[in-house]
């Protein structure tokens, strides 16, 4: 499964989580999302573009 699959699109591009998620970096650090939080392009979370990480989720 990939992350996308547990985000809702917005119309306006915003991305929002259904539900918590916890996205592991290649850094060994991890990033924990909530639902609530319209992420809208170029929204950073802890130095990472996280729409710009869904959009390169491409089926």
């Amino acid at each position: 499964m990939i992350v996308r699959d547990l985000m809702i699109q917005h119309p306006d591009e915003s991305w929002e989580p259904k539900q918590i998620i916890t996205i592991n970096l290649p850094s060994g650090e991890k990033i924990t999302l909530r639902p609530g939080v319209k992420m809208k392009p170029g929204f950073m979370a802890m130095g990472v573009d996280i729409t710009e990480l869904l959009d390169m989720e491409v089926d």
